[in-house]
C-alpha cells in the first residue's frame, strides 16, 4: 500500500540525501573527507608560501663565463627581492690570488654592487657573494669570468668614461620591478585564506546536516 508521505531520507547513489525540508546534503563521511582534503591543501600552501619568498639570484654582471673586452670595475648581482646591504658581502679573487674588491657592497633595493680596485689587471676572476635578503634569508654563490683588458690598457678618456658609467649604473639601475618573492607570498597566503574559508563553510554544512538528521529522528 502506497503512503502519501514522501521519503524523508532518499539516498541517491550514496552521494546525496534530502532532508525533511527538501534541501540536498552530503553524507557525513563525504563531508569529512572533503574537510580532510582542504586541510591538506591549506597546510601545503601555508608551508610552501614562505619557501617561495626566498631570495633568488636573477642574474649577474659580468655573467658566468663571460670574457670582458673592457676594464673590470665592478660586479653586480641582481636578486628577486630586496636585500640587506649592510649584512651582505662579496669577495672578488683574481690574479695573484688577491681580493680585488674595494670597500663594502653597494646598490639599491634588490641590486648588489661590489666596486673593484681601479688597477685590477686582466685575468680570471671569481666573485663569491653572501647576500642576506630583507626577510633574513641567505643566498651564497659565486660567478667566474675573465677580463681581457686592465688599467694599463686604457687611456685617460676610457678611465673617465668608465667612471661615469659606474656612477650612472649605481644611481639609475633599478630592478625592483622584477621582484617576485613578495608576490608569491601574497598569492600563497590568499590561497591559504580561501581554503580556511572553505573549511568554515564545510563545518557549517556539517552542523546543518546533523541538525537535519536529529530533526528527522531515527
Amino acid at each position: 500500500m502506497l503512503s502519501g508521505k514522501a521519503p524523508s531520507d532518499a539516498n541517491l547513489g550514496g552521494q546525496m540525501r534530502t532532508t525533511g525540508s527538501g534541501r540536498w546534503t552530503l553524507p557525513r563521511r563525504v563531508l569529512l573527507r572533503l574537510v580532510a582534503l582542504f586541510g591538506v591543501i591549506a597546510f601545503v600552501f601555508a608551508t610552501a608560501a614562505p619557501a617561495g619568498a626566498h631570495a633568488v639570484v636573477l642574474g649577474t654582471k659580468p655573467a658566468a663565463g663571460e670574457r670582458l673586452a673592457q676594464p673590470l670595475t665592478e660586479v653586480q648581482v641582481r636578486l628577486a627581492e630586496p636585500v640587506d646591504h649592510r649584512l651582505s658581502s662579496m669577495v672578488v679573487r683574481g690574479p695573484q690570488g688577491r681580493n680585488w674588491a674595494a670597500g663594502p657592497v653597494e646598490g639599491n633595493r634588490n641590486l648588489i654592487v661590489q666596486r673593484l680596485v681601479v688597477t685590477a689587471p686582466p685575468g680570471s676572476y671569481t666573485a663569491s657573494y653572501r647576500i642576506v635578503s630583507a626577510d633574513g634569508h641567505v643566498v651564497v654563490g659565486s660567478v667566474r669570468f675573465t677580463s681581457t683588458v686592465g688599467e694599463s690598457n686604457r687611456g685617460a678618456g676610457d678611465t673617465a668614461r668608465q667612471a661615469k658609467s659606474a656612477r650612472r649604473a649605481s644611481g639609475a639601475v633599478d630592478f625592483s620591478g622584477t621582484t617576485h618573492g613578495p608576490g608569491r607570498l601574497t598569492a600563497g597566503l590568499s590561497l591559504a585564506g580561501g581554503t580556511v574559508i572553505l573549511l568554515l563553510l564545510l563545518v557549517r554544512v556539517i552542523g546543518r546536516h546533523r541538525s537535519a538528521r536529529n530533526a528527522m529522528g531515527p
